[in-house]
């Protein structure tokens, strides 16, 4: 499994969700390869992101896309 958190480079939340992720990957026995990536808001854009952070397991986002705007 891959996992690729896209943040904004003022997001705030990567301590809490690196240990989130940690904690449901041990929970449910998984093993990932996690990458973080910090984007503004042109890289987001040009990968179609939306909200920060953006999570994508495998390829695909695992959150509602309704939201506007990369921050």
């Amino acid at each position: 499994m891959n996992i690729e958190v896209c943040m904004s480079r003022q997001c705030g939340s990567e301590p809490a969700l690196r240990a989130n992720i940690d904690a449901a990957l041990k929970e449910e026995g998984e093993v990932a390869d996690v990458i973080y990536t910090r984007l503004d808001e042109f890289q987001a854009a040009a990968r179609n992101l939306q909200g920060s952070p953006a999570i994508l397991i495998d390829g695909e986002p695992v959150q509602p896309t309704a939201s506007a705007g990369f921050s």
